[in-house]
């Protein structure tokens, strides 16, 4: 990786050379800019936190275009770029905007006292810093933010989105996973916390994009500032550096097949055809999808609209590379807890041995009830314990409740039609066939980290569990 002083040396210049007309195509290094850029603003304006009555720092903020639009509703905005000729446009263009504050600067040579604002955001900047910049400058953008303040970002990942040709590009094109990892690994002290850091809420490709010019390298984030406390990482960072990092995601292929990293994954996608009414334009959500083996099932099948959402970026990042030509499925790094859609979005959610990880079913529920349209169908599959004795668990944060339990949920927020059932026989055999597939096809099968090995183990523990009655698997459809 070049020096910071040198990246930005060649940023700076490479910026003075497309900056000196200070247009919408400059700003977009796209020809096409002024018939992409409102839909795209649109777009972008839906994702970002509500802004009423906050004060917003906009780092990179070029010629004004999303400064106008979130100086009409917050309470302050300071708008940052090192581009003069930039920064004179954006006044020229909210020159009657009476609560911006304009600076031309470099972005790592800003100050600001702790807890000043309620919300960064940032459009196409970190590819312009080296990795180390980007992790100082996380560091500082902790500090920044109020406690439990958000940070929104967009990068083009991977190469470039715009069509106009550079005769230098020093540009840093990383994969999603990159900035993942440099942004959630930053962690920092301040005046009212011993430890914090950024957690992941969502991540996901600009649906405009994908529209107009089938790129899915165009990649936002919201990110909230959280208390650490006394833990290293977040539950993210733990399914993607422990359960669903590249060996364990390599191994579960193995014993399952391609296109899952859990047992009964045909099971399901037959469950599906029996359960629920989902048809060409069905609006489809779901939740814990995997490495998109249902979703996948649904939108090829059945010609259904899906967004399957996973908290693993791991396992999105192998879902999007494998189904990259498959227009009807949209994959979004998410915690289906935080992540919050309109009411009445889907005419179906599906679930698959996810739910179990999460302690407020309730609250989960809930949402499900307002994401669903009227008529919407819910099919819900999870690791269930037999007895409310084993509700919560401490192997991997899981937290269990009795199929009674879910039943009783169901009923309570309103779903009709409720109707349960435990294929724990099911699932074990599926689990069993996988398992005895796996030995005789790969007998020799070995992996330098022996990360197989404490799989396979947790796997028998899982079996022995189901064959003693402590754990169940059970299915729950529902109506709104």
């Amino acid at each position: 990786m070049s020096t910071s002083k040198n990246v930005r040396k060649d940023m700076n210049e490479f910026w003075k050379a497309h900056s000196t007309e200070a247009t919408l195509n400059e700003m977009m290094l796209d020809s096409n800019a002024q018939q992409l850029s409102p839909i795209d603003l649109q777009e972008v304006l839906e994702l970002i936190p509500n802004i009423q009555d906050k004060s917003i720092l906009e780092l990179g903020a070029g010629i004004g275009r999303f400064t106008s639009e979130l100086c009409k509703k917050s309470k302050q905005v300071v708008a940052v770029d090192f581009m003069e000729n930039f920064i004179t446009t954006n006044r020229i263009n909210n020159k009657n905007a009476t609560n911006l504050q304009l600076i031309c600067a470099d972005v790592m040579n800003l100050e600001f006292t702790e807890s000043r604002f309620d919300i960064i955001f940032s459009n196409w900047l970190f590819m312009y810093l080296n990795d180390n910049d980007i992790k100082m400058l996380t560091s500082r953008l902790l500090k920044w933010l109020k406690p439990g303040g958000q940070f929104f970002f967009r990068e083009s990942c991977y190469g470039q989105s715009g069509n106009i040709k550079k005769t230098a590009n020093p540009t840093l094109y990383r994969s999603p996973l990159k900035y993942n990892d440099l942004i959630t690994d930053v962690t920092v002290s301040t005046q009212y916390s011993s430890k914090i850091g950024f957690e992941l809420l969502w991540s996901k490709p600009m649906e405009t994009y994908i529209q107009y010019k089938n790129n899915r390298n165009q990649i936002c984030w919201l990110l909230q500032v959280t208390e650490r406390g006394g833990k290293d990482q977040t539950f993210q960072q733990f399914l993607d550096k422990t359960i669903f990092n590249e060996n364990s995601i390599k191994f579960y292929q193995r014993v399952y097949g391609e296109d899952f990293v859990d047992c009964g994954g045909h099971v399901t996608n037959e469950k599906i055809s029996a359960f629920l009414q989902v048809h060409r334009g069905s609006r489809v959500l779901d939740v814990g999808c995997g490495v998109g083996g249902n979703a996948t099932y649904m939108a090829k099948q059945f010609g259904a609209d899906v967004t399957a959402i996973d908290l693993s970026a791991n396992l999105i990042e192998l879902a999007r590379e494998k189904n990259a030509m498959e227009s009807k499925l949209h994959f979004m790094v998410a915690d289906a807890s935080k992540v919050d859609y309109p009411g009445d979005s889907y005419d179906v959610i599906h679930s698959c041995d996810t739910l179990f990880y999460n302690s407020d079913k309730d609250g989960m529920i809930k949402k499900f009830w307002k994401w669903l349209r009227s008529g919407g169908e819910i099919l819900l599959i999870d690791r269930c314990c037999s007895d409310d004795v084993a509700m919560v668990t401490n192997d991997h944060n899981t937290h269990m409740i009795t199929i009674g339990r879910y039943e009783r949920l169901l009923k309570e927020n309103g779903f009709t039609d409720v109707s349960c059932a435990d294929i724990t026989s099911e699932l074990i055999k599926s689990l069993q066939d996988d398992l005895n597939r796996f030995n005789h096809n790969s007998p020799s099968y070995s992996n330098k980290d022996n990360v197989h090995n404490e799989i396979l183990t947790k796997l028998q523990e899982t079996l022995q569990k189901c064959s003693d009655g402590v754990q169940v698997w059970g299915l729950f459809f529902a109506r709104k």
